[in-house]
């Protein structure tokens, strides 16, 4: 899980922007903030957040988090000169690219001889799509 999906999980204002506002602070660029919004949080520090979020003492939530961890496969993309464009496995999902739309479903039972999925990552772009009116 990066830095970003944590942030993501704030569900309460005044924290998200106290600790957004913290580390554009210490970014000397965006370029530098963007590159320690994808920082993968370690082991000990996911376990430390979980904590956290399971209290229900801080407007956290990673109900989503857990959707992932079942995944059977993962996938690397990467483009020709070896640069990682997507990145899906039991952590999550790291787009690197604003180009590729990229959903996720999981198979959640069968229905009359169809599998039934869930969606459980959908890039932003894929979002506003969706949602836009068709012409």
């Amino acid at each position: 899980m990066t830095k970003f999906e944590v942030l993501k999980g704030i569900t309460g204002v005044a924290e998200f922007s106290r600790l957004l506002f913290d580390m554009a602070e210490k970014a000397e660029s965006a370029e530098e903030l963007e590159k320690d919004l994808r920082t993968e949080v370690p082991e000990s520090g996911l376990k430390i957040i979980e904590s956290i979020a399971r209290s229900g003492n801080y407007p956290l939530s990673l109900e989503n988090a857990e959707d992932f961890t079942d995944l059977k496969h993962s996938i690397r993309i990467f483009d020709g000169s070896g640069t990682p464009l997507i990145d899906i496995d039991k952590t999550g999902v790291i787009n690197n690219s604003n180009e590729l739309n990229v959903s996720v479903c999981k198979v959640i039972g069968q229905n009359e001889g169809w599998d039934e999925v869930k969606l459980i990552y959908a890039s932003e772009k894929l979002r506003e799509l969706a949602h836009s009116p068709r012409e």
